[in-house]
């Protein structure tokens, strides 16, 4: 199956960090918050336009509703299959789950695009 690799650290000694390889089945990954890092070198020229698009995402337990952006607007049924083997961000989002009645709220998140058992898009009021 596919497999994702994180790296791991822990303390070994004061002041020394030990970092090993996690493997965790991709399959497995339902929801990825980032850490914080260093923001990467953005080249202008590879940037472009995108449309953004209000969404709801049912994974198992999980419901999302967020953002996510597109570069091109296509049908959501070749979208969901392009994204099954990826993850896909999703900003502004509020992730719910089954008999838990405050949803999680979360500036940005990734979802494993092979989780997601429904898609569709709602409409925002301007």
């Amino acid at each position: 199956g596919a497999f994702t690799h994180m790296a791991m650290s822990s303390d070994a000694a004061p002041g020394k960090v030990v970092r090993r390889e996690l493997v965790v089945r991709l399959r497995d990954v339902r929801l990825v918050r980032p850490i914080d890092e260093q923001a990467p070198q953005i080249v202008l020229t590879t940037l472009r336009d995108r449309t953004p698009a209000r969404v709801v995402l049912d994974l198992d337990d999980w419901q999302i509703t967020g953002d996510i952006h597109l570069v091109d607007r296509i049908p959501w049924l070749d979208f969901a299959t392009g994204v099954r083997n990826r993850f896909i961000s999703v900003s502004n989002a509020s992730v719910r789950f089954v008999g838990v009645a405050e949803p999680l709220e979360c500036e940005y998140l990734l979802v494993n695009g092979a989780r997601i058992s429904a898609l569709y898009e709602i409409e925002v009021d301007q």
